[in-house]
């Protein structure tokens, strides 16, 4: 079978930082993510459980059983892939924004959704591409509007619905798997969480064209040229991604981050 990348390894091959990647995936140097990557995956699992209860028996779970999955979840998450920033402040603190988010989707965010689908793995057979993509669509609607949780701690550009790779592999994959023309066009979302003093959903909308495919399909093209020629140049020293907090490779491993640097603030 032809080599296939993941939606998630496309975008931090392309986006993010791709020396991030090389670490990773090429000399499988593997490192504990920041905490809060934790607490984003307790809340996705109790988004994802609580649509899956309403699909097979009609009705949402009760919310502090989402929040009793969500926490569930963020323990498994820890104890399997530890964290940079892991201290019991730090672990308290991620833990009561699990709780917070995930009983604010419980709430708010998920009986107003309509969900066909959870969790449906999907395989971009690129024909003319030597690799494909693979990837999990969150949530299909019935309306058949694609949608994903994120979670923050302040309120989202609406830019980032508009951008979203992940959401631009989602759509063409659903046309592939509908057997629709890949230019149709497919409505998107992000539904933000934001732990701000007052917890809020930003709903975020957008949509997928034959344009968007296009240059899905070019970054595509570039990762496998990228992999291929083994150069993978590095991020902008102030993305926000290039700092302690976000990128374990930062402080030891990555000629680019902490010990490349001449002048360094503290907490970067």
């Amino acid at each position: 079978m032809k080599p296939a990348i993941h939606q998630s390894q496309l975008d931090m091959l392309t986006g993010k930082c791709a020396i991030m990647y090389e670490h990773r995936y090429i000399n499988n140097i593997k490192v504990p993510p920041g905490i809060a990557v934790h607490a984003g995956t307790g809340v996705h699992q109790g988004a994802a459980k609580n649509y899956e209860h309403t699909i097979e028996h009609g009705t949402l779970l009760d919310t502090e059983a989402v929040v009793e999955i969500a926490v569930s979840a963020f323990d498994a998450a820890l104890e399997k892939d530890g964290a940079i920033d892991d201290s019991p402040s730090e672990r308290g603190d991620a833990k009561d924004k699990t709780v917070r988010l995930a009983r604010l989707h419980a709430e708010r965010v998920a009986p107003a959704r309509m969900p066909a689908a959870v969790e449906k793995s999907f395989r971009l057979e690129l024909g003319n591409y030597p690799i494909d993509v693979v990837g999990t669509i969150d949530l299909i609607e019935k309306n058949d509007e694609l949608s994903d949780v994120k979670t923050s701690g302040k309120s989202p550009q609406e830019s980032i619905v508009h951008s979203s790779v992940q959401l631009s592999a989602y759509a063409l994959a659903k046309n592939a798997m509908d057997g629709k023309p890949l230019n149709t066009e497919v409505a998107v979302r992000l539904d933000y969480l934001v732990d701000t003093k007052l917890p809020k959903h930003v709903p975020l909308h957008s949509s997928r064209n034959g344009i968007d495919y296009q240059n899905f399909l070019k970054r595509v093209e570039l990762a496998n040229q990228m992999i291929e020629s083994g150069v993978f140049p590095p991020t902008s020293p102030g993305n926000w991604v290039c700092s302690a907090k976000w990128c374990g490779y930062y402080n030891d491993i990555c000629a680019f981050g902490r010990r490349g640097r001449s002048h360094n603030t503290e907490g970067n």
